[in-house]
């Protein structure tokens, strides 16, 4: 179909609809249309679709994304910039790739259109609850936690009452544990692949993979290393590094990243840094 039929929000709706029916929605390709004009909706090539048609997932996958949101009253909430855009690109990019993807996302994130299994969490408690509670019910292969997590509760939060402006307000805050290293202990299955984030701001390229080498170990086996600057001045592409204990990859937009995740998810990748 023309690429602005395909864009038209009724279009998606429908297309998410059936998705989370558990029909399979197959891709479009981008390039010369009927009606003369280019773009997305282009239809696959006949071996392509019998590829899909005919293809098993692969197998079970958990993407976490957007934001935590901490009460300070009924009313008013800590939180941050994540929109969950990330995940719901990666999660549908791994979804197109054959993994059966569960999405678990704060409220008000970018949500995938073409993944079935969706869940919203709130605080950094729910999420953690949800987390435990979903990892000790299905086998994963995998996690993708992309989920910007709040490093901190507020300890005396009110959440039953709206807190009055009149007067300045102190707020106490507990720090909360790192939810990453603890996600093999939640799973059945203790040998997937546990991929991590990690964000940093306007640190250069040494610094910023710095941190990210810190949140490896025995239970975490990669971390995407971004800086926030580079990210926001241009949404577009996405650029940043992949690591692992003894490798580094970097990639240039979303797309290249899902292509390592899908083949680091498969037991493949480099042994060597590059």
């Amino acid at each position: 179909m023309n690429h602005q039929m395909l864009s038209a929000p009724v279009t998606q709706e429908n297309l998410a609809r059936l998705a989370r029916r558990g029909f399979a929605v197959a891709p479009t390709q981008s390039g010369a249309l009927a009606c003369g004009e280019e773009g997305a909706g282009r239809m696959l090539e006949a071996e392509e679709i019998v590829s899909l048609l005919f293809r098993e997932k692969l197998g079970r996958l958990l993407i976490t994304g957007g934001a935590t949101r901490e009460p300070i009253d009924g009313i008013r909430f800590l939180s941050n910039v994540s929109t969950g855009q990330t995940a719901a690109t990666l999660a549908s990019a791994l979804n197109d790739r054959g993994w059966q993807v569960t999405y678990l996302h704060g409220a008000g994130a970018v949500t995938p259109l073409q993944v079935a299994h969706t869940q919203c969490f709130s605080t950094f408690q729910d999420l953690n609850d949800k987390l435990r509670a979903e990892l000790g019910k299905e086998d994963y292969a995998g996690v993708i936690h992309c989920a910007a997590v709040s490093d901190y509760s507020v300890s005396d939060a009110r959440p039953d009452i709206k807190l009055s402006s009149d007067q300045e307000l102190s707020i106490r805050l507990t720090r909360n544990f790192k939810i990453l290293p603890r996600l093999k202990e939640y799973s059945r299955n203790k040998a997937m692949t546990v991929v991590g984030f990690k964000l940093t701001l306007g640190d250069d390229e040494d610094a910023m993979l710095a941190v990210a080498r810190r949140a490896l170990g025995p239970t975490v086996d990669a971390v995407v290393a971004n800086d926030w600057q580079t990210v926001n001045a241009d949404r577009s592409r996405h650029p940043g590094s992949l690591l692992r204990e003894n490798a580094l990859e970097k990639f240039s937009d979303l797309n290249s990243l899902s292509g390592l995740l899908h083949t680091l998810l498969l037991g493949g990748g480099h042994d060597t840094l590059s």
